[in-house]
């Protein structure tokens, strides 16, 4: 589980032919057993909206695309195995 701190976005952009506004997203975070060590990571989003929406309803949307990304990126980690050298291993699955 990952403990969000904050989310910065940096560098919004609209493309007017897909209706998409993307930008690179800060975001800190640190882990239960850790909780006083904060990392960050920076990731690029994006989120469907019209030309004219407000800007807190963009925002929102690129910031919950990025910390969705990044949880999805941990959550890959969690599904490889435990033990890579058990002689039944899972394999990991990865995200699109």
């Amino acid at each position: 589980m990952l403990i969000i701190r904050f989310r910065h976005l940096t560098e919004l952009r609209f493309d007017a032919a897909t209706q998409t506004y993307s930008g690179t997203v800060t975001i800190g975070y640190s882990f239960p057993d850790d909780p006083d060590l904060t990392h960050r990571a920076s990731l690029s989003a994006s989120a469907n909206k019209a030309h004219k929406a407000r800007y807190s309803w963009i925002e929102s949307a690129v910031l919950d695309a990025a910390s969705r990304r990044l949880m999805d990126r941990f959550a890959e980690i969690d599904s490889g195995p435990d033990n890579i050298f058990a002689v039944e291993s899972k394999t990991i699955a990865r995200a699109a």
